[in-house]
Order: C-alpha cells, then structure tokens, then sequence
C-alpha cells in the first residue's frame, strides 16, 4: 500500500483544522453567552468525569492500533486480523465500562441527567476507528469526515441553542455528533480490511498486555487533562471557576491543532521508516517538523500571553474576564505541551521507547496531581494552569534527556530556535506598540488588526533572517505562481 505524501497529509489536516478553528471562533462566543459560565462548568465537569471512563474503557487501542496498523500497512490480511482482534477487544471493555459508569451515573452523580447524557458520548468513543486510518494514513477521510461533522455542530447548536434552559440539549448535540462522526468511519472500511469477524483467540492475551503498556500515559494524561478539570469543580467548589478553565482551554486548543498534527501526521510514517531501517528519512523527517512546530510555537504563545484580555473580550466576552490569567498561563503552556506531543509521538513512541515516554508522563502527572491539591483550593482556576504549566515542563525536560540518544540533541534544539526567539521579541514590542493605535477599534476589528500585522511582521523577519523552512516554503509558492503564467 502507497500512503498520500506527508505534505498532503498535512495540507488535508491543515485545511480541516483552518475550518474547524473557525467553528470555536462563533461557538465559543456564542455558547459562552447563552448558557453562561455555570452551565458550562457543569457540563466541563461531568463531561471530564466521563471521558474518565471512556480512557479507561479504550485501554490504550488508540495508540497501540494506529502502531500496529502502520506496521504491518503492506499486508491486508495481518492487518485485517489485528483490526478485528482489536475491535473485539474493545467490545468486551466498552460493555463492563459502559455498566459501570451508569452506576455511578444513577446513584452518584451529583448532575444526574447530564452524566446519563454523557453515554452517548461512551458509545460514541467506542465506534470510534480512527486510528485505524491514521495506521494507513488516510487523513484526507478523516479531515473531510472531522470538517462536517463540525459544521453540522454549528448549524444545530445556533438552531437549538439559546438561553440557559438548553444546557441538556447543547450536551446531546455534542456528543450526538460525535456518535454519528465515528459511525460513518465504518462506511468507508471496506477498503482496508477484510473477512469481518469476532476474534477473540489467543492473541486477546498478548494485544491486552501490550495495550497495557500504551494505556499507562493515559492516565498520567487524564491527571494533568481532565482530572485538573474535575479537581477544579470538586475542590474549587466554583462552577464559574470550572468554566474559565474550560473556556481558556478551548482556546488554546484551537491554536495547539495546528501545531500537534505534525506529531499525529508523521507518527505512522516514522513508525514505519523506523522498523524499515530507513533512520536517515526519519531523522530528516523529525528534523523538519521540529523546525516547523518552534517557528509556529513561539509566536503563538507570546500573542495569546500579550493579548490575553483582548481574546476573552472578543471571544468569550465580558462574563469570562475573571480567567485572562488563565489564558495568560495556558498560552505559556501551549508551547511545551505541543512540543512534549511531537517529541513523545514522533520519538520515543514511534520508535518504542515507551518506557521512558511513560517515565516523563507519570513524573508531570504525579506533580501536576499534588500542585492542583495545593493550588485549587486558593487560587482555584489560575492554580489548576500554574500545576499543568510546571508539569509539562518537567516533561519537557525528561523527554529532552531521552530523546537526544536517539535523534541527537541538534535536532531537538535546531540552530535556527534563536532566530523563531529574536523575530518573537521584536513581534511582541510591536504587539504592545500597536494595541495603543487601535484601543478605539471594536474588540474583533482590533483582534483581527494585531493578529494580522503581527504575524506578517515575524514571517518577514524570518525570511530577512533567511530561515531555512520560511525560504523552503515561499521558494515553492513562487515556483507554483511562476508555472501558472
């Protein structure tokens, strides 16, 4: 089997997360006003609580399937039988998962109706295939199925959703979505696998030990991801709190798309390149998207730091000004975070270093779970940011010292980083110059105005800089423009 180019795998996965980036832009207003920060704090909390289960109920196939998938891409029977003992599997855990949370649905939860809605979600996670078309990297399927999957999002939540009564009906149209998105992932599997069946042999044993091994960062995840979110709503005792947080997370989630699908995109490829023997193409490959994840990073972070009040006003509005700190802290984070995915996925993971990837996410988990119960409690929303902060970048660290042993630590740290810093500096003192020109502006006009002039601002000093993938970049454009005429 012939994968698409990895540039097409990320021009698919670019044009789908320009667009979906563009649903949060009216969503996030628009529910954030309508249901209010209370209800969003309740749907945060119980919504984190589920996805508790379903990350347990997955047991790691996400990860371990895609490997698996990729490495065995030439063969269609090895990889048919793989997917069908995967999926039977997950059939067995989705069933005992699924019955334990309505339990604690029925007779626990605080929130009783939203938690029952959030089964939806449950069964949804567990039709969800993904991974097997990230294994033979078919990304244009699944950009096209993710662009309209959101855009129905949008259309029905600003049909349905007005006021603070619809909190139950926003919930099943989110996860109603998602159950119909990953249903049709199943439409289209026919061309990849054949002979369906339940499989449930003496590989069962060895896929579960194996997943095993791929679940445990999942849950070092779920401490620093989604426990941060459901300690804020236990400990913080403040749904308003909850919303903040979740409210300035979906923002920085927007922006970390764009840069944490080059580990997504090239983690097959590499998985392959690697067992093949090919190490000088995966050196080149890991080399350039470490290149393309600092250049786009950098600014990044410093535009959501400077610019923290100006994006919660625009996009969020005037409720939600009690979480710019949060912002502020997340936008710091949004860097080692992305950088910790690419370098755990691209690297340790591709290459099964799990052990010391595991390392590095227990070490943050284990810090971020004792700083948010020290934290919470007095500083609530700004707390939770400060403990995911100071455990990426423990991980950061960890993954730094076991991943120079493997790709060397020049293509961790690229020659070029001083150049993405200095064009940052001068586009940050430009940023703060320019808010003082259009402070008169309407919120949206004046955050359109910064984003655009500050961004063609670096991308020009890192082509006066002569930086190697900006040059590699408009050095194409021109050839494609030049060929048209």
């Amino acid at each position: 089997m012939t994968p698409a180019s990895l540039k097409k795998n990320y021009l698919y996965n670019l044009f789908s997360q320009v667009l979906i980036a563009f649903v949060p832009v009216i969503l996030i207003p628009y529910t954030s006003r309508a249901l209010g920060p209370d209800n969003l704090g309740i749907y945060s909390y119980t919504f984190s609580a589920a996805s508790v289960f379903a990350t347990v109920g997955q047991l790691g196939i996400g990860t371990y399937g895609k490997l698996q998938i990729a490495q065995n891409r030439d063969d269609i029977e090895i990889r048919s039988r793989i997917f069908w003992e995967l999926i039977s599997l997950e059939l067995v855990l989705t069933a005992a998962e699924i019955l334990l949370y309505s339990l604690t649905a029925l007779y626990i939860s605080e929130y009783r109706i939203m938690s029952l809605i959030m089964i939806v979600y449950l069964v949804g996670v567990a039709l969800d295939i993904s991974w097997m078309y990230q294994g033979v990297e078919n990304y244009k399927f699944l950009a096209v199925r993710k662009v309209c999957v959101n855009l129905l999002n949008l259309v029905l939540i600003l049909l349905i959703i007005h006021g603070r009564n619809d909190l139950y009906r926003y919930a099943l149209i989110m996860q109603g979505t998602t159950l119909v998105s990953n249903m049709a992932l199943w439409k289209g599997l026919g061309r990849y696998i054949i002979k369906p069946r339940f499989l449930l042999n003496e590989n069962t044993k060895k896929h579960l030990q194996r997943m095993v091994v791929y679940f445990l960062p999942t849950i070092g995840n779920l401490i620093y991801n989604t426990l941060d979110k459901v300690m804020l709503g236990y400990i913080g005792g403040s749904t308003a709190e909850s919303g903040y947080y979740e409210e300035s997370y979906s923002i920085i989630g927007v922006v970390n798309g764009l840069v944490m699908s080059f580990g997504s995109i090239t983690l097959p490829r590499l998985t392959y390149l690697y067992f093949s023997g090919e190490r000088g193409q995966f050196l080149n490959i890991f080399r350039k998207t470490m290149r393309m994840s600092l250049m786009l990073l950098f600014p990044m972070s410093a535009g959501l730091f400077v610019n923290a009040e100006l994006i919660i006003r625009t996009v969020l509005g005037e409720k939600f000004l009690g979480g710019v700190n949060v912002l502020r802290i997340l936008g710091i984070l949004l860097t080692f975070g992305s950088l910790n995915y690419n370098i755990g996925n691209q690297v340790l993971v591709s290459t099964e270093h799990q052990k010391q990837f595991n390392i590095g996410i227990f070490s943050g988990a284990c810090l971020n779970f004792i700083l948010n119960l020290l934290l919470i409690r007095n500083f609530y929303a700004i707390g939770a940011a400060i403990g995911s902060l100071l455990a990426e970048m423990i991980i950061y660290a960890i993954y730094i010292y076991y991943s120079k042993a493997i790709v060397g630590i020049k293509a961790l740290l690229p020659c070029s980083t001083w150049k993405y810093l200095l064009a940052t500096s001068f586009m940050i003192v430009f940023n703060i110059i320019l808010n003082h020109y259009v402070a008169s502006f309407t919120p949206i006009v004046q955050l359109a105005t910064v984003v655009s002039a500050c961004a063609s601002l670096y991308f020009l000093l890192l082509l006066c800089m002569r930086e190697e993938e900006m040059l590699t970049i408009t050095g194409s454009v021109w050839q494609k423009i030049r060929a048209r005429r």
